[in-house]
């Protein structure tokens, strides 16, 4: 079977987050790959990197989610969660990072918005 392209990004409002958004993540895997072994491949390429610095809640059937990457935290106070979803589409992802299986070509982002409801909380709750 032949590697597929996935990307991998970060997104923030930089008036929210007062630091520059990092480069996106380009690599090749398996078509099958969970995103959360193409988070862990560009951490151990870069350890210093955005994508080795994340901490995720597990909630049951519909996997981890995503509460702190590159050392911004969720803030359920300010209404400021980390959704993920595909560029392309702009569509949430429907599972976690630990069962989303990105396809060839295509960008997952990790954006950090301003929003109601966290992203299990969309899937769960609608």
């Amino acid at each position: 079977m032949e590697p597929i392209t996935v990307t991998i990004a970060l997104h923030w409002d930089t008036n929210i987050v007062d630091k520059p958004i990092p480069a996106p993540y380009t690599t090749k895997v398996s078509q099958g790959t969970f995103l959360i072994d193409i988070m862990k491949k560009a951490a151990n390429e870069d350890v210093d990197g955005p994508f080795n610095k994340y901490s995720t809640t597990y909630y049951g059937n519909v996997g981890d989610f995503v509460i702190a990457m590159d050392g911004v935290e969720q803030d359920p106070a300010k209404n400021l969660y980390w959704m993920i979803r595909d560029k392309q589409t702009g569509n949430l992802t429907p599972t976690g990072i630990d069962q989303y299986q990105p396809q060839d070509g295509s960008t997952t982002v990790f954006s950090y918005e301003e929003t109601v409801m966290s992203h299990h909380e969309r899937l769960t709750r609608g």
